[in-house]
């Protein structure tokens, strides 16, 4: 499978990347800059510490990596520039001897667009060709989440792509005591500030209004600190489940990465949390 993800930089993003690496997808990554786009490749590089018994010989030369075209052409990973020269890899000599050292090889199956996920035309190029979409994109403090919703469901819709899992937040869920309103309208809030709430409500009122065809699932996590996936959380359609306090990043895009091929809670919102 070809997937899009949008926001892969971010703490959840960059989990869903994994994911998605790791079950062996295609990824394209639409990111902001080179920049954005060397630190994800940097993130996601497998590392392997081998004990040197003799000298950098052992390893070889960066031919020994394979040239680009061993893995399927430069241009299936966004150009050159995707890959980076064999000088990347560092000649023989540069590993020196040592104790331990560290190899580093390049990510198979991770390609890039540079832009901008509000300009029509950089959403196109990156979802040129993709069977789904992941979005874990934020509000940046504006509205650039729901500004880049309706270019990505816009586009979406010329290209004939189905499937699409986003992750917002919990505000946006409906409050158990106030059931008529959203969680960050109720008195069920703790923010100081609606504004990126506002946003999130922006963006799912975008989804919730697109075609009938359109297969839309938005994860909405509480508390989202740092941490790995635990398996262990609870969902639940349209509302935080009770007492639900906090949810890991790991455990976020896990449960969002597994939904792209479940027809559980499809065109709905679904509360997460441990």
């Amino acid at each position: 499978m070809k997937l899009l993800i949008l926001g892969a930089t971010g703490r959840v993003g960059r989990e869903l990347v994994r994911l998605a690496l790791q079950d062996g997808n295609e990824v394209v990554a639409l990111v902001r800059s080179e920049e954005k786009a060397e630190w994800l490749r940097e993130q996601m590089q497998p590392r392997h510490f081998i004990e040197a018994s003799g000298s950098a010989e052992g390893f070889g030369s960066a031919e020994a990596f394979g040239s680009a075209e061993a893995f399927g052409g430069t241009e299936a990973f966004g150009g050159t520039e995707a890959f980076g020269s064999a000088e990347a890899f560092g000649s023989a000599e540069s590993v020196g001897s040592a104790e331990s050292v560290e190899v580093v090889r390049e990510v198979l199956g991770l390609g890039f667009v540079v832009g901008d996920a509000r300009s029509r035309e950089d959403v196109t190029r990156a979802m040129t060709g993709v069977d789904a979409v992941l979005c874990s994109l934020n509000t940046d403090g504006g509205t650039v989440l729901s500004e880049s919703m309706a270019v990505i469901l816009d586009v979406m819709r010329e290209l004939r792509v189905k499937r699409i899992v986003s992750v917002g937040t919990a505000g946006i869920l409906q409050a158990r005591s106030e059931p008529h309103l959203l969680r960050y309208r109720s008195s069920e809030t703790r923010r100081t500030s609606t504004a990126a709430a506002e946003d999130h409500e922006r963006a799912y009122r975008l989804l919730a209004s697109s075609e009938p065809e359109l297969a839309w699932t938005l994860v909405c996590p509480t508390y989202l600190p740092e941490g790995p996936a635990t398996g262990t959380y609870r969902v639940e359609r349209d509302a935080l489940p009770e007492s639900g306090m906090r949810i890991t990043t790991g455990d976020t895009a896990e449960f969002t990465y597994h939904l792209l091929q479940s027809t559980d809670f499809l065109r709905c919102r679904v509360g997460i949390a441990e």
